[in-house]
């Protein structure tokens, strides 16, 4: 069996790890709105637990494959691989060949004196330089090269993944999106069996762009083995660059199912597993699709097909927006008359002008109608009320403490789940709360005023008069007393 450049301790540290994830997941329950008791396990997505991942997955991805013919588009599949000297580095931390063909002949005076293998070396180095990143993101992986520092795996990757980045940026493809034509990839990520990255890629672009995307690619990806001619085949193709493909979704699956855990049958990760999880590399990057990945998150209680939804999307005459800032989205299915809407919690199914099914977080009054919910976006912010913005300390001069909790309901009291714990939500100042949150509570507190510190109600109503929300006076705080 392959260990990717992994030990026993190595595996036996991942299978712990994944382990106690799994234990806390199923241990950690909730109280649902409606009662119900859950494991965080039961809505996990993770990657190494949850069955829905991997079918999300595929859904996506075979989605993302039949939508390109509705584009013309055709499929390329590409591996890129690291040229040779990176072996060096990781397994023995040596930059001597790195350092031989790009540090020390630095002018072509040199060059000319040597063999046309040492050229051929040196050139390809030479270009390899401007492909390596070298900032913070990254811990400056090119001065840690120069000075022979210690590089892993998931420099590699960096690496890889900053070629990648010069590649989508090169000249086809800025005339492709100058052009307004469409193209999209899937990438997967494999180790070589000493544990070096590489990609596979399931590229989908306009035929006429396919000899100038292969020729940058040669050019982006140095590796002489990427720009090996592939045998049997007159037409052009390379080892690397292929495009008489069949079934593209099937293809690149083949290299996604390696990387993920089978988790009905298999209860422990094998060394390739392992190396995903060990390395913090990611299996399975996409380009941007027709609905956004949050959008697919959120919408998975009223429908999990993300062909369907990218359907109507692309339906004529259909209508689909999304806010994330807003937490908001709606879709309009005009073959069924079916309308998808979401917003801040509050889950909702229309058929035509009619509500049959409503879930979610239970919404107090509104400020706004029900008719504003079906206002597009543009027309919801142009009604919305406006309001001061007062000064605050900048973000970057505070430490911003994140509690993660669980929203609850319990016998209609909202409460959250926070470290094992269930706790009363307190009552935000009214300065922190949201135009909508503020209607409400300041509604609230006037219905039942004899029951409330009038200094509070006082702030409160003059938070409301600041922003707008309440047409009043403001007055001072020194005259809410008991005599008010």
């Amino acid at each position: 069996m392959e260990n990717y450049g992994l030990t026993s301790n190595d595996l036996s540290y991942v299978q712990n790890k994944i382990d106690r994830q799994k234990k806390y997941l199923e241990e950690t329950t909730f109280i649902t709105g409606n009662g119900q008791i859950k494991s965080l396990l039961d809505v996990s997505h993770h990657a190494n637990h949850s069955l829905r991942y991997y079918a999300q997955l595929v859904n996506k991805i075979n989605t993302m494959t039949d939508f390109t013919k509705t584009l013309g588009l055709v499929p390329v599949f590409i591996t890129s691989t690291l040229d040779g000297f990176y072996r060096d580095l990781l397994h023995e931390n040596d930059n001597k060949r790195f350092y031989n063909h790009l540090l020390k002949f630095n002018s072509l005076k040199k060059i000319a004196r040597k063999s046309d293998k040492e050229k051929k070396l040196y050139l390809r180095a030479k270009k390899a330089v401007t492909k390596i990143p070298n900032n913070p993101e990254t811990n400056y992986i090119f001065d840690r090269i120069v000075n022979n520092e210690k590089i892993n795996v998931k420099d590699l990757y960096n690496i890889l993944n900053y070629q990648m980045k010069l590649f989508l940026a090169s000249a086809p493809f800025k005339a492709m999106r100058k052009q307004g034509l469409k193209y999209s990839y899937i990438r997967t990520v494999e180790p070589h069996k000493d544990g070096v990255p590489h990609f596979h890629m399931m590229f989908y672009v306009p035929i006429d762009y396919m000899a100038q995307i292969k020729d940058q690619f040669t050019k982006s990806f140095s590796a002489s083995r990427n720009s090996k001619p592939l045998r049997g085949c007159d037409k052009g193709q390379l080892e690397s660059f292929q495009w008489d493909i069949n079934k593209p979704s099937a293809y690149v699956l083949k290299y996604v199912t390696k990387s993920f855990m089978d988790l009905k049958n298999q209860k422990t990760m094998d060394y390739m597993q392992a190396w995903f999880v060990y390395h913090r590399i990611p299996r399975c990057v996409t380009s941007h699709t027709i609905i956004p990945q949050w959008v697919f998150q959120k919408i998975q209680p009223l429908e999990s097909d993300w062909y369907y939804l990218t359907d109507i999307a692309n339906a004529e005459g259909g209508h689909c927006e999304w806010s994330k800032d807003d937490d908001y989205f709606k879709f309009e299915d005009v073959y069924s008359g079916r309308t998808l809407l979401y917003d801040r919690g509050l889950y909702k199914i229309y058929y035509g002008d009619k509500v049959v099914k409503e879930f979610g977080a239970k919404k107090k009054e509104s400020l706004y109608p029900d008719e504003y919910f079906k206002l597009s976006i543009d027309e919801q912010k142009e009604k919305t009320l406006k309001f001061d913005k007062f000064e605050k300390v900048p973000k970057k001069f505070t430490n911003k403490k994140v509690h993660n909790h669980i929203p609850l309901v319990v016998d209609g009291i909202d409460m959250f789940y926070i470290n094992g714990n269930v706790v009363k939500q307190g009552v935000k100042s009214p300065n922190k709360m949201k135009n909508l949150d503020l209607y409400d509570y300041f509604k609230n507190i006037d219905e039942d005023i004899e029951n409330v510190n009038l200094q509070h109600y006082g702030h409160t109503k003059n938070v409301m008069i600041k922003r707008g929300l309440l047409h009043d006076e403001i007055v001072s705080l020194n005259l809410y007393n008991e005599e008010f």
